[in-house]
């Protein structure tokens, strides 16, 4: 109880060494009090403070984390240790070199995300052809959303308020859950990562044709936008500072997991469960045609397959490898500083990234970029179809062309190289 701010009110007792400067250097204002700690974070806060939680000043925070008794758990102690540290410019000490390294990661993965977003929707959107296509058309899709989530965190601190504490924040509370909106909005990219791995099933499994596509395409485009635009407003009560953008807040900063499930975890692990059923069932239509293969000799309708197999692999690889790092760092958390830091830090680097990796699949198929163990297979590919088509005008074609060649070339007789 009362021993839990001893130390404020000059007592000996101290549990933990630690500080609310990193540094270790005393508080320049022990009197401030700390805005970030209100009604919705008295999760984070010890049971004994709740009651003058809105009006907790630097001092006293300082001393509760020096001077817990109550069982608060592993996690949830570092989580304080380590949000303290991240908003230590609320108190008016120097910023920490570990908030310093979060932010600037997340600038730099954002940009480097926006820019390969960008440079995807300048390449379909200045051709008519690409424009077209189903295919072209859910990139486009994917790269648009993917642009307004990277420029959010780009922008990082810059969009959050001051009273945070963060590094170079400079925001306001709009500008705060401008970002959140943001982010959240930016996260449709996952539904038409949904729609293309389930776009690529269909041309491959059930044999569906681009005139299909046209029929619905549009609604579908329209059903992800309508649900990504509702989901990132009814996160507007619940966007406030994380570790270096603001984003829907977990526990312990609040009391339930509610919001974080509805508005992340469940949009995000539904497209992932489309999109892994989606090639699973491609891989499965893959052996079924090699078997195929093997006994007749038709080896177009494998080597076409197998075409739309690796670019929906290459394609849910970027997904998992971007998005479910966020989604696990919300539900994990290191048992020291180091771990938790470690998550934070692993988050800022690769739940950015995705249009970045989104551009490296998308001119991996466009300009016939080589990789190790599909090198073999691209040069089956261009070997076996060199003398019915351009090289280059089929390397150009994506996946939505994928059938039709298959039917162009199913009639003639092949000649070896």
């Amino acid at each position: 109880g009362i021993q839990t701010i001893g130390t404020y009110c000059g007592c000996s007792y101290k549990l933990h060494d630690v500080t609310f400067c990193p540094d270790g250097s005393e508080l320049p204002d022990p009197e401030k009090i700390i805005s970030w700690v209100g009604d919705d974070y008295t999760a984070s806060v010890p049971e004994s403070l709740n009651s003058f939680s809105s009006a907790l000043t630097c001092g006293l925070y300082e001393a509760a984390l020096q001077n817990l008794e109550e069982e608060f758990g592993g996690l949830q102690y570092n989580f304080l240790v380590m949000t303290t540290h991240l908003k230590s410019g609320s108190c008016g000490c120097s910023h920490d070199w570990r908030g310093i390294v979060l932010t600037w990661t997340h600038r730099v993965a954002g940009v480097l995300s926006f820019l390969g977003s960008l440079t995807i929707s300048v390449d379909v959107m200045s051709s008519k052809k690409k424009l077209k296509r189903t295919y072209h058309q859910l990139v486009l899709g994917m790269s648009l959303f993917d642009m307004l989530n990277s420029a959010s965190y780009a922008a990082s601190t810059l969009m959050v308020s001051p009273d945070s504490g963060l590094y170079q924040s400079a925001g306001t509370d709009f500008t705060c859950k401008l970002q959140g909106f943001m982010i959240q909005f930016g996260l449709t990219s996952c539904m038409f990562n949904a729609m293309l791995a389930t776009y690529f099933m269909l041309i491959t499994t059930r044999g569906w044709k681009e005139h299909i596509f046209r029929k619905m395409r549009m609604w579908a485009y329209l059903a992800a936008t309508v649900v990504g635009l509702a989901l990132a407003c009814a996160g507007l009560p619940f966007y406030a500072p994380l570790y270096a953008v603001c984003y829907v807040t977990v526990p312990p900063v609040v009391s339930t997991w509610a919001p974080i499930s509805l508005l992340f975890t469940l949009p995000v692990a539904s497209c992932l469960f489309i999109a892994t059923v989606s090639l699973i069932l491609i891989c499965r239509k893959v052996y079924r045609v090699e078997l195929k293969s093997m006994r007749w000799s038709t080896r177009n309708d494998s080597v076409l397959v197998k075409k739309v197999l690796h670019q929906t692999f290459f394609y849910l690889l970027s997904f998992n490898v971007t998005l479910p790092c966020l989604l696990l760092s919300f539900y994990i958390g290191g048992r020291t500083a180091w771990d938790t830091y470690g998550i934070f830090l692993a988050t800022g680097i690769m739940a950015p990234l995705q249009g970045l990796l989104n551009a490296c699949v998308y001119y991996h198929r466009e300009r016939r970029f080589s990789c190790g163990w599909c090198g073999s297979f691209s040069t089956k590919l261009r070997s076996s179809l060199s003398h019915n088509k351009d090289r280059s005008d089929f390397l150009e074609d994506q996946a939505s062309e994928a059938v039709e060649e298959k039917n162009r070339v199913e009639g003639r007789t092949e000649t070896e190289p």
